[in-house]
């Protein structure tokens, strides 16, 4: 899986900032980034809730499904 340009809390504030602000096409183009990566973000952050989100972005919660964690005892 291809490495994310931003982190998590990059990916947090980008969607906190475009609640109340410009346009959503005006705020990807300050961060370059996509309109539909901004979208794919707030679904996933949506479905999950925020609290969540640091699994969602990076990904750990699509792999872990297919391969669970166990731990060595």
């Amino acid at each position: 899986m291809k490495k994310s340009r931003f982190s998590d809390s990059q990916i947090l504030s980008i969607l906190k900032q475009a609640e109340g602000g410009p346009p959503v096409p005006e705020r990807c183009r300050e961060h370059g980034m996509s309109s539909a990566t901004f979208y794919k973000w707030r679904a996933k952050t949506k479905s999950t809730g925020q609290r969540m989100c640091t699994n969602v972005c990076s990904g750990a919660i699509a792999s872990n499904r297919y391969y669970p964690i166990t731990r060595s005892t």
